[in-house]
């Protein structure tokens, strides 16, 4: 269902939607999962995770994007998550942007909640929740609501409020929203009337990139917001021209830190650089992965901490028909949003 849409509708004149930079908990994870632990050794909750540094360099590229726009395209007016990764991209971008907004913190714009899957590797969820891989391979990972945590469905809810507030509080601004994986599939889900098979099949296709740009603009004669870029990430400035190696990629990517292997069957995910790929026309979506050279791609991982990638990542998707360590851990699968 389409918000309310007509040339009398409120809606902001700019809508950007940016997924936070690489957190902290990403080292965690991966050293979990190397070490073979069922956990993440994490003293943070999951709001209270900061950026990792090359977070903080992604949130910088983002900045430095935003302020060689026109200045009557750059945001207004921010509207963040709590959660400290996403109001520290913000803060950092924006600073480097040079731009001082008002500002709105709204926890309808935080994270999915894992509920007792928060915080657990792979081998720690086939270990203590066989169960859950086989509750969600039945009913499918747009409705599956863990123990204590929240389904796609559910962030639904709290997503729809928060866009008809900006919608009415923010008429005729320029909104830069910044929020973490799920809020942006969501948000396309909201604003272009999909369904659940058309935001899983987006999610499919690649990772949202860590500080990668949606962007809405209002189009007057469709009274609406139409698109006109998606998962769009600015260039860290070290990353070097002709041929990438996949060390470079690694360490100086396109607001990306790991490179993310394939799943078997499927090509691993990839972004476009904001400085690179034209934006497409209104309405229409940029494939992700589809750009200009081997050098102008990266492949990413999702931003997780251990809500982020370790929860969902225990999931195979079943078209793969993949199998895994254990059949409890076999499902939809995904990363975690």
């Amino acid at each position: 269902m389409l918000p309310r849409t007509g040339p009398d509708a409120p809606w902001p004149t700019s809508l950007w939607v940016v997924r936070h930079g690489e957190s902290a908990g990403n080292v965690a994870s991966d050293a979990a999962e190397a070490h073979g632990h069922d956990r993440l050794d994490l003293s943070h909750r999951d709001v209270d995770v900061p950026l990792s540094g090359l977070g903080e360099r992604q949130a910088r590229a983002l900045g430095r994007w935003i302020a060689d726009q026109r200045e009557d395209e750059r945001p207004t007016v921010l509207w963040t998550s709590p959660f400290v990764r996403a109001r520290q991209t913000a803060e950092m971008a924006l600073e480097t942007a040079g731009l001082d907004l008002p500002r709105v913190i709204d926890e309808r714009l935080r994270e999915r909640e894992f509920g007792v899957l928060d915080g657990l590797t792979r081998r720690g969820i086939a270990a203590h929740y066989p169960e859950e891989s086989a509750r969600r391979a039945a009913i499918g990972k747009f409705y599956h609501r863990p123990p204590g945590g929240e389904s796609w469905t559910d962030v639904l809810q709290r997503l729809r409020a928060v866009l008809d507030d900006i919608r009415l509080d923010a008429d005729g601004e320029r909104v830069l929203l910044m929020a973490h994986q799920v809020v942006v599939l969501l948000t396309r889900y909201v604003l272009e009337g999909m369904d659940e098979n058309q935001v899983l099949a987006l999610d499919a296709e690649a990772e949202v990139l860590n500080c990668a740009v949606t962007a809405y603009r209002h189009d007057a004669g469709a009274g609406r917001l139409v698109l006109e870029r998606y998962n769009e990430a600015a260039p860290l400035d070290e990353l070097p021209r002709g041929p990438a190696s996949a060390e470079a990629l690694i360490t100086g990517g396109l607001g990306a830190g790991r490179v993310r292997a394939a799943r078997p069957g499927h090509p691993a995910p990839r972004g476009t650089t904001m400085s690179e790929q034209p934006a497409t026309s209104a309405g229409t979506t940029s494939p992700a992965g589809e750009g200009v050279g081997d050098e102008e791609l990266t492949e990413q991982v999702a931003d997780q901490t251990s809500s982020d990638l370790e929860v969902e990542g225990v999931f195979e998707r079943e078209a793969d028909g993949a199998s895994t360590d254990t059949e409890a851990a076999k499902a939809t699968g995904d990363e975690l949003q």
